[in-house]
């Protein structure tokens, strides 16, 4: 079966006026937008630079650095290497790039437009890279909104319809996705009916409120959503509107990385259902922010990444490069925590694995 680097060597060839712009053209951006693309790509929406050259100018002066990314974004270095010599993705006039990261206060955001058309833009959101402080954003989602990076994307959104007069779609894998619908309900009217189509892949949810909001309902219509069907990430809290159920061959957590997702042709192949895990997982993470007061659950993942944070190593790669001192020092940092800190970690653990066992019995009985 196909993946996503299949379909890039089978259509590459054919540029976007001859075969329209589709979900499988957004997958590979959002891949490539993992890139590091600040030395090229400027933050003017005039300011423009070819995909080909950006990827040129990484693969030269950055060689194999993509092989020390985190395994869910691992080949987005051979993606982006396909896409620079293909017709369909080689011209693509890049610009306005933003990116803000801050690992003391856990934000990570990035943004890039690309044009595919003298009419059409599409709005890239980056996904969770590797760094600790982009999943900690992640887990800020479950009390927190809106959070940094979905702030700054909604500035975002709403800059690029001052300065662009065509259509607009969004794209966004991971959070990138959840960012983008957020970005577009918090549009002023006038530039809602900009924005096409969102192209959503294995993004978390909101809270229930959020998705019971009218702009959310209003922005929903527009989500064409995308998850595997052993999804976990794309499982977390809240999501209204149909799901294409993607089939995957990874296993796990690792059906994220959507150059598991099986492709045919010009389309995915899909599933007629999640399993049965990702499904309680869903009914887990929702019961968790339901029954468990907000303010502990904030305790929790402060406490949780403060201790990962001690190893002093801003991304997971670098922690697992440097295990055996990581390690020493998160333990240490655990140890050393006061009495009532170590309760509060230990009881709020317990309470999470009392909802999921009852969930998982209840399923169990049905």
């Amino acid at each position: 079966m196909s993946d996503i680097k299949d379909y890039i060597d089978w259509r590459g060839d054919i540029e976007f006026d001859n075969n329209a712009f589709n979900e499988l053209d957004a997958l590979a951006l959002t891949q490539f937008v993992y890139l590091p693309l600040g030395e090229n790509v400027g933050e003017s929406i005039n300011d423009e630079c070819t995909l080909q050259k950006v990827c040129r100018h990484y693969f030269k002066h950055h060689e194999g650095e993509e092989e020390n990314l985190a395994m869910l974004i691992l080949n987005c270095g051979d993606i982006s290497r396909k896409m620079m010599n293909a017709p369909r993705f080689k011209g693509i006039k890049l610009c306005k790039f933003r990116e803000r990261y801050d690992q003391i206060n856990a934000v990570q955001f990035a943004a890039v437009s690309a044009k595919i058309s003298d009419d059409t833009m599409v709005v890239i959101f980056r996904g969770t890279d590797d760094t600790v402080a982009g999943w900690e954003e992640d887990f800020k989602l479950c009390y927190m909104f809106p959070m940094d990076a979905q702030i700054e994307a909604a500035k975002y959104l709403k800059e690029v319809c001052e300065e662009w007069d065509g259509n607009i779609v969004i794209a966004g894998h991971s959070k990138g996705g959840n960012v983008g619908i957020y970005a577009t309900m918090c549009l002023p009217d006038e530039y809602k009916d900009k924005v096409s189509c969102i192209y959503s892949f294995d993004s978390p949810g909101f809270m229930q409120d959020i998705v019971e909001s009218e702009d959310y309902k209003k922005t929903i219509a527009k989500v064409v959503s995308y998850m595997p069907q052993g999804s976990v990430v794309g499982m977390i809290m809240y999501t209204q509107g149909p799901v294409n159920v993607v089939k995957s061959n990874g296993k796990g957590f690792m059906q994220h990385a959507v150059v598991t997702w099986q492709i045919l042709g010009k389309d995915f192949v899909y599933e007629k259902k999640f399993e049965q895990g990702s499904l309680i997982f869903n009914e887990c993470t929702k019961k968790w922010i339901n029954d468990i007061e907000s303010d502990k659950i904030e305790e929790f993942i402060h406490r949780i990444f403060y201790v990962l944070k001690s190893g002093n190593m801003e991304t997971f790669t670098e922690m697992s490069s440097g295990m055996p001192q990581a390690v020493s020092k998160i333990l240490k940092t655990y140890t050393d925590m006061d009495k009532n800190s170590k309760k509060m970690m230990r009881d709020t653990l317990k309470e999470m694995l009392k909802i999921s066992t009852g969930i998982i019995k209840e399923n169990k009985n049905k």
